[in-house]
Formats: structure tokens, sequence, C-alpha cells
């Protein structure tokens, strides 16, 4: 995917999740519905002014980055080393951003509507599919799994992101099934950490086992 492909495709999500927002502005209650405890009850609000700039802005934000995340990076770590991978990955984190924010107004409009549990699947989804292009990043201060150990050598940096790309697929996938059968919600988030801070530890095993031993 190229960077201007990419853009264009932020581009038409934001303006989407902005012309929903318009639309349904006028019937949006007092409060809206921005965060849910671990049983998917709510327990956090925002005024719909509020809660429509955040999402707005922070969808506007991950689809800049798309483009700035090549300047900002500190030479030899740029993402143009793996630019269709780093194109794809800010695409499906801007559309995660988008759907965020459309599941929330959703909450607010129709205050028995499951949002809380869809967007765990949103984020169960979301690291499924980052996770089947994981194996393919290389080293960079943005996307994948930075620790000291992955970012001081080439080699614990690619065989960590081998197992995280198996990882965070299986649990993408899992987690998604399971929660949609109504398991609970702790479950998820118990794969989400073990997709992310198995990989994490295991790039310390790996630094000792090359770089020490």
């Amino acid at each position: 995917m190229t960077t201007r492909r990419a853009l264009l495709i932020c581009l038409v999500l934001w303006l989407a999740e902005a012309v929903f927002f318009a639309v349904v502005f006028g019937r949006l209650p007092d409060r809206v519905p921005t965060h849910w405890d671990i049983n998917g009850k709510v327990d956090g609000w925002m005024s719909p002014v509020a809660a429509i700039t955040f999402n707005l802005v922070l969808t506007a934000l991950m689809a800049a980055l798309t483009a700035a995340g090549q300047w900002l990076s500190p030479k030899g770590y740029e993402p143009a080393r793996f630019l269709s991978v780093w194109n794809f990955i800010m695409v499906t984190v801007t559309a995660f951003c988008a759907a965020i924010g459309v599941l929330t107004v959703v909450a607010a409009l129709n205050p028995d509507f499951e949002a809380g549990r869809l967007i765990v699947v949103a984020v169960l989804m979301l690291i499924a599919l980052i996770g089947n292009v994981m194996g393919q990043t290389r080293q960079n201060y943005w996307a994948g799994i930075r620790t000291p150990w992955t970012l001081q050598s080439v080699r614990v940096w690619n065989e960590t992101h081998r197992i995280a790309a198996r990882w965070m697929v299986g649990a993408g996938v899992v987690g998604t099934v399971l929660i949609l059968c109504n398991a609970p919600m702790w479950i998820a988030l118990v794969l989400i950490f073990a997709s992310t801070l198995g990989p994490a530890a295991y790039s310390f095993v790996l630094y000792q086992r090359y770089e020490r031993g």
C-alpha cells in the first residue's frame, strides 16, 4: 500500500466519521459514554461536544502519523524500510479509532446497546490484523514490540516479531470468538496482555541468548 493511498483511505474514514457525527449530533443526550469497566458497564462520560471533538482529533492524529512517522523517526529507524506494512498498520489503527468513535455515539443514542463488548471485539480484531503483518516490520520507534532488547539487536527484533505475529493473531481470533459468545470480558484482557507482554519478555530471553551468551 502506498502512502498516498493510505492517506486517502484515512481521509475518507475521517470524513465518514465526521459526517456521521454531524447527522446525529442534534439527537445526542447531555452525556456520551466514553469508558466501560471490566464488565462492560459505562463508568465514564463526556459532553457531546467534548466526545465528538476528542474522537475526531484522535482519528486525525493517527491519520497524520501515517506520513509524519517518516520525518519524526531517528535515522535508521524510519518506517520507510517497511513502508507498505507501516501504511497498512496506520490505516488499520485509523479505522479502529473511527469505529470506536462511532460506537460511543451509537451507545449514547441507544442505552441498551452493548458497546463495551463490541469495543473489546474491535480491540481484539485490531490486534489480529496488526499481528498478521508484525513479522514484516523492521526496527522502529512506532510499531511493534519496542523493548530495549529488540531495538538493540536486529536479530532479536526479527525473531521476537515472528513470535509476536503468531501470538497476536491467535489471541485476536480466539478472543473475538469468545467475546462474541458472551465469555467474561476479563478473558479478553488476559489474551491482550499475553499477546503483547509475552513477546516483550521473550525478547529479553533472546537478547541474553544471542548478545550475551
